[in-house]
């Protein structure tokens, strides 16, 4: 998987569109399969208990399939955690711009605050562990989580400028202190726990972003 055909729009009007052979719409379908159940078993099993054999027999593949794919278990989960962070970037910047930037950012924090603490939770939490164990991280994962950053920072200037956020906090502190609720590894016992909900969890993130009163 690879940034640039992940995350750029397409070619311009100029240049010839290349569609991909059946071949390789079958290779990105395995692809996405593999992805999909894994993603299944993290939510189930967890990653520690996760092995690739769960993977192949989930979808029917056999061993050698799966490593044309992908090298090792973590390997997998740090696709995952790619796709996930490209699903975060593509609702931050796919939204409908003639709304206020203040109801986009809402709707991002919330969006996210799901994917991390809703029905994902358990595999969000493991993609994240797995991805701050690694020595080296992806560099291709390190620069979406860049541009997600900045996606999400430029939000909240144009939310401030607006008028509709608080302009007391920078866009900056605003963002990093989102981000961290969503890393926060403590709500995941409670909630689990029930001693806190996600809506809780939300309308911090509101509070933190709107002007009081």
């Amino acid at each position: 998987m690879k940034l640039d055909e992940q995350m750029q729009g397409g070619s311009s009007t100029s240049e010839q569109v290349v569609r991909p052979t059946m071949k390789e719409r079958q290779r990105q379908f395995r692809e996405e399969a593999i992805l999909d159940a894994a993603l299944v078993l993290l939510k189930t099993k967890g990653y520690d208990a996760m092995t690739l054999e769960d993977i192949t027999e989930a979808i029917g593949i056999s061993r050698p399939t799966l490593y044309l794919h992908f090298r090792s278990k973590e390997d997998v989960v740090m696709h995952l955690s790619f796709r996930c962070r490209r699903d975060l970037f593509e609702f931050i910047t796919n939204q409908d711009r003639s709304k206020p930037a203040s109801e986009r950012l809402i709707a991002f924090c919330d969006f996210a605050l799901d994917m991390r603490f809703g029905s994902q939770a358990l595999a969000f939490g493991d993609m994240m562990k797995v991805i701050s164990s690694m020595a080296n991280p992806d560099p291709e994962l390190t620069e979406l989580e860049n541009r997600l950053m900045d996606a999400y920072v430029a939000l909240a200037v144009e939310a401030q400028a607006e008028g509709n956020v608080r302009r007391d906090i920078s866009a900056l502190a605003m963002s990093q202190v989102i981000v961290g609720l969503i890393k926060n590894y403590a709500f995941d016992a409670l909630i689990e726990s029930g001693k806190i909900s996600i809506d809780e969890i939300k309308d911090c993130a509101r509070k933190l972003m709107l002007p009081p009163g």
